[in-house]
């Protein structure tokens, strides 16, 4: 009798521990991603925002034009950064890019280097240049190295890391909020 009271006790304890455990990894695996937002900067712009696992809150891309009377910089920036966040959800945004969709030029995530364009994130005026725009983005360092990927107009299509940009960019970021 003693010795299954014992056992049950072990078992109730191995199950409480294995479930501790458990939650633990899945809590740590959600502080684990970066969440993207909408927020406006110091200076009122909107702002599409990345907030990483150490809380830190990098400005991605400031939205001061309007893009037509429709999709002012407000609305740009929460339909973008709402973009950005469904990518991180799934996956496909270990590198940003440019391809073309419905004859325009887009900026859009993928899952590896040189790999198709996996979800539009957002659509360039007729006037920029992609590659440009993504220079400008992520600044010049950025830029993933491999072979030369051409695009299916024959233009060089450039690939910049976002966990690597993000990395280096949280370090020059001294506030969180």
């Amino acid at each position: 009798m003693k010795l299954k009271s014992i056992l049950s006790a072990i078992a109730a304890s191995a199950v409480a521990i294995g479930s501790i455990a458990t939650f633990s990894q899945s809590s740590f695996a959600q502080r684990g991603k970066t969440v993207y937002f909408c927020g406006k900067s110091s200076t009122g712009i909107p702002t599409t925002y990345a907030r990483t696992a150490s809380g830190k809150r990098i400005p991605i891309i400031s939205w001061q034009k309007p893009w037509s009377n429709e999709f002012t910089p407000e609305k740009r920036c929460q339909i973008v950064s709402q973009k950005f966040q469904k990518a991180e959800e799934e996956g496909v945004l270990n590198y940003l890019t440019s391809a073309v969709a419905s004859n325009s030029n887009v900026i859009c995530g993928t899952r590896r280097y040189g790999g198709p364009c996996n979800i539009v994130l957002f659509t360039l005026r007729d006037e920029d240049q992609p590659n440009e725009v993504l220079g400008a983005l992520f600044g010049t360092g950025f830029k993933a190295s491999g072979p030369l990927i051409q695009s299916e107009d024959g233009s060089p299509r450039d690939y910049y890391d976002v966990a690597f940009m993000l990395t280096q960019k949280s370090k020059l970021t001294t506030k969180s909020r």
